[in-house]
């Protein structure tokens, strides 16, 4: 039961609120009197008198509806603004509004005035009017709260803490949906018709009295001449030199240089008296665009904090301990992922949900990081990357990574399998397929060329069972007819399950009378005509627009006939200099390399030996490194797409090669110098038909081990 309210208790709330006499007093009186139910039934456009009184009763502890903003329905006593549809808070106003702001120079919403003209909120947020040192960060915020003891705490201290349901980080939860709180990374803002476009997208700006949504794209802006590229476009920002616009503005900032006034290396924003450009602080504005952490010019991603920074204060919290720090074991992989040379790509890398979520595994585990730690967790191209990057800081010994992930590979397709196809296809893959290749691992290298063939066949050895099991029939039911009708003559699939019915039948599952078709002998069929060849062979020598990787690895596909899953793996040990002249050894022998080949490829290996990522540890760098994966080669994939989108076919061009080569050298000579088998270089001996005493009769020194292909 509210208290009953006497005529002196009434006086002293209205003198509190400052309508007990003077123009408030008597806009309340007119207000009340044209609206009797005004504190149940507030109005829209009811004075700030009666918002304030309506609070104060409330407070008082008497039944009353409280006023809220028109536009976020927010209940605050504080609406002090007169829109057109009413009463709003101070933000549903001031959000819709974009100006200059007097500091930093940037368009944005004017939140305060100070002596210099309005501020947008960025700034409002750091003004050193306002800002104490928060007792929990220690970084220097405006009080959101204060704790018992009356220390200050900032908004990001003072908000509290939620496991994010999208992406699992510790956050604020700007948002929750079905799968709980959601964090201001993962929260999407809703999606609707923009009046301006119509496109179905995040809406900018909310539309009021009958106006439509728009969306960024449409949302008005004020248009500028760039001071710069001179384009009439919106300002992203007002500088002392004149207003720039967005894409001038990143330029701007991603390009630090000497400011003409103190010599200093800043982001140059105005131009002194004789037309020089200077930096902000020479032309009088405070904003300097220097991280706080390193002092370093340039873009920023949190606020003034540069990228690099951005990314070790991200990986602080990724990789954090019950302790709230990074373990010693860990601190090479952040100072590897700040110093890498995108710093952009690096932060929005850190955001994904993925990566974001293996990074606060690794930092949760209680002991050292292990290969077994991560082949428990499901394979993806982030923990592919993220175990390479850790082997070549060798946090993680070495091992041989197509072999490594097979298993774990294995494991997760068992999962999907029913237990009848388990039953068969795990024995089958341990002992028969991964047997061999843990063999091959020790007698020669094992690739992932290797891996995906041993994948390819137990995905095709499944795809049997599953037919089976379509025309309900068992492994027993299996004879020479079903299996004819399930082949239906494909070759490859000949090859892959070649292995599967041979265990099979070696265990007596199947019948022994069930043969496979013979693979057939086949010639190639295709080969460029010496024109063609050439052509191409010329066009990798001249064209200084394709990447040296990219023509280096043409010329050895064209000239020589090596494949591409063997060219991606040679280092810079098969590259030797002496006496003027480059060799490349791709078996034993070295083999000279013409001086127009040679200079590409002393080009390619200087580029190599510069690249941080390209030494795997304890091995030469790879000669074709990746540009983004440390420690790895190219993938042949990727070589032989830049390949043919120049027009040179891979297998066409190696079968040319082989035919060319040959047709000239002995088939002994041949597999000797390319590290070919020798039945391999005799079949394509006897395709080209040709004999060797022209050859025999021009070795005129018998001890040469080099051998001068190609001119």
């Amino acid at each position: 039961m509210a208290p009953a309210i006497t005529a002196q208790h009434a006086q002293h709330i209205l003198t509190d609120v400052g309508s007990w006499n003077g123009r408030g007093a008597r806009a309340l009186d007119r207000h009340l009197a044209a609206h009797p139910d005004a504190l149940t039934a507030p109005d829209p456009h009811a004075p700030i008198g009666l918002v304030r009184l309506a609070y104060a009763l409330d407070a008082a502890g008497h039944r009353v509806t409280l006023p809220g903003c028109v536009r976020c329905g927010k209940q605050w006593p504080r609406l002090i603004r007169l829109a057109p549809e009413g009463r709003c808070c101070e933000w549903c106003v001031t959000r819709e509004k974009t100006a200059i702001c007097a500091r930093c120079g940037r368009r944005g919403n004017p939140t305060a005035v100070r002596p210099e003209g309005p501020i947008c909120r960025q700034c409002y947020q750091v003004d050193p009017e306002r800002v104490e040192t928060c007792t929990r960060c220690g970084r220097s915020r405006i009080p959101s709260r204060r704790d018992p003891e009356g220390r200050p705490l900032c908004g990001t201290c003072a908000r509290p803490v939620h496991t994010c349901g999208s992406c699992g980080r510790n956050a604020a939860a700007k948002a929750h949906d079905s799968n709980g709180p959601l964090c201001a990374h993962c929260y999407q803002r809703p999606r609707r018709e923009c009046g301006g476009c119509g496109r179905i997208t995040p809406i900018a700006l909310r539309g009021r009295d009958g106006a439509a949504d728009l969306c960024s794209r449409c949302r008005p802006e004020v248009h500028h001449h760039c001071v710069d590229c001179t384009h009439f476009r919106p300002a992203k920002a007002l500088w002392p030199r004149g207003p720039v616009c967005a894409r001038c503005y990143r330029q701007a900032v991603a390009a630090p240089k000497h400011c003409a006034n103190c010599g200093n290396t800043r982001v140059l924003t105005g131009t002194n008296s004789a037309g020089l450009a200077i930096c902000s602080p020479c032309a009088g504005r405070a904003v300097d665009h220097l991280c706080t952490t390193c002092g370093e010019a340039g873009p920023q991603h949190y606020v003034r904090t540069c990228r690099r920074c951005a990314i070790r204060r991200r990986l602080t919290e990724l990789l954090a301990d019950e302790h709230g720090g990074v373990r010693a074991q860990l601190q090479p992989l952040v100072d590897h992922l700040a110093g890498k040379e995108r710093a952009d790509s690096t932060l929005r890398w850190l955001d994904r949900a993925k990566p974001a979520a293996l990074l606060r595994h690794l930092g949760a585990l209680a002991k050292p990081i292990s290969h077994n730690d991560l082949d428990d967790l499901a394979p993806s191209t982030a923990l592919h990357y993220l175990r390479a990057v850790l082997v070549h800081l060798e946090i993680l010994p070495d091992r041989l990574e197509p072999l490594g992930r097979l298993e774990p590979w294995l494991d997760t397709v068992l999962e999907t399998l029913p237990p009848h196809q388990v039953l068969l296809i795990r024995p089958y893959a341990q002992w028969s397929v991964l047997r061999r290749a843990r063999r091959r691992a020790i007698r020669r290298r094992y690739t992932d060329h290797s891996a995906a063939s041993d994948r390819n066949k137990i995905r095709i050895a499944i795809r049997l069972l599953r037919w089976l099991d379509d025309q309900h029939l068992t492994i027993d039911n299996l004879d020479q007819p079903h299996l004819e009708h399930w082949l239906a003559g494909s070759r490859d699939r000949t090859c892959a399950i070649t292995g599967f019915i041979i265990w099979l039948s070696q265990r007596g599952l199947i019948d022994d009378d069930i043969t496979l078709p013979a693979k057939p002998a086949t010639l190639p069929t295709e080969v460029l005509d010496t024109a063609n060849h050439t052509d191409r062979i010329r066009r990798l020598l001249a064209d200084t627009t394709i990447p040296v990787t990219v023509r280096v690895a043409g010329l050895i596909v064209l000239l020589y006939g090596i494949p591409l899953t063997r060219i991606r793996l040679l280092t810079t040990d098969a590259v030797t200099q002496r006496g003027g002249a480059t060799f490349l050894t791709f078996s034993r022998n070295p083999l000279q390399l013409p001086p127009a080949i040679a200079a590409l490829v002393t080009d390619l290996l200087v580029s190599a030996q510069d690249t941080a990522t390209a030494a795997p540890p304890g091995r030469a760098p790879y000669l074709f490194p990746s540009p983004t994966t440390p420690g790895v080669p190219l993938t042949a994939h990727t070589l032989s797409i830049y390949l043919t989108k120049l027009g040179i076919p891979t297998r066409v061009g190696r079968n040319t090669a082989l035919f060319t080569l040959t047709a000239e050298l002995p088939a002994p000579v041949v597999a000797d110098l390319l590290g070919m088998h020798i039945n391999t270089t005799t079949q394509w001996a006897d395709y080209t038909r040709r004999d060797w005493t022209h050859y025999l009769a021009a070795r005129s020194e018998p001890d040469d081990i080099s051998i001068t292909i190609g001119s």
